[in-house]
């Protein structure tokens, strides 16, 4: 038997997942899910228990933790490299971000969004400027012990989580990384 549709946002939201992360790993489009939380449609049977399965196989993988999901081949650039190194690496990878570390330890971020604001303010100058003239803050850093679901939440707001181990960044963990650990 199902739990009644008013629980789905509910576990939907304990779970740190949205509508739309919902919506990949059940199989049930985003605006359907949307409609079912505001009480608009009522679902197939198979939709819902569709979303269920769903949730209560992330459920089940609640025990999982950052260091099941993380990447360990970590991509990076240094303070002291050029801002075209980064926007090489950025390009040749297809990444949003790079961390920038000194000495296996975060010191800062470049991300896309970054590069696109300051490249305005320095015109020809840009790609030649060091990392971190133009660097932002250092993405969240957790243990590798942290469970799924807080780094999901984590990623609403940061475009990746660094896991750090004895001091020095072990891993990283984007999106792409938490729905790989999904499937």
């Amino acid at each position: 038997m199902l739990p009644e549709l008013k629980e789905l946002k509910l576990k939907r939201l304990r779970l740190g997942l949205t509508q739309q992360g919902l919506s990949k790993l059940s199989g049930v489009s985003q605006s359907l899910i949307a409609k079912i939380e505001k009480g608009k449609t009522i679902p197939s049977y198979d939709n819902a228990k569709r979303l269920f399965e769903a949730l209560s196989r992330l459920h089940g993988q609640k025990s999982l933790a950052a260091k099941d999901a993380m990447t360990k081949r970590i991509v990076f650039v240094r303070e002291n490299d050029s801002v075209d190194k980064a926007i090489a690496l950025i390009e040749r990878h297809g990444f949003s971000q790079l961390p920038v570390l000194k000495d296996g330890k975060s010191v800062g971020s470049v991300t896309e969004e970054i590069l696109l604001k300051k490249m305005n303010s320095f015109k020809r100058a840009f790609p030649k400027l060091k990392v971190k003239e133009i660097m932002a803050e250092s993405m969240p850093i957790i243990q590798p012990n942290t469970p799924l679901n807080a780094v999901s939440v984590l990623l609403n707001y940061s475009s990746g989580v660094l896991v750090q181990f004895k001091g020095r960044v072990q891993g990283i963990i984007t999106r792409t990384d938490i729905l790989k650990s999904l499937a």
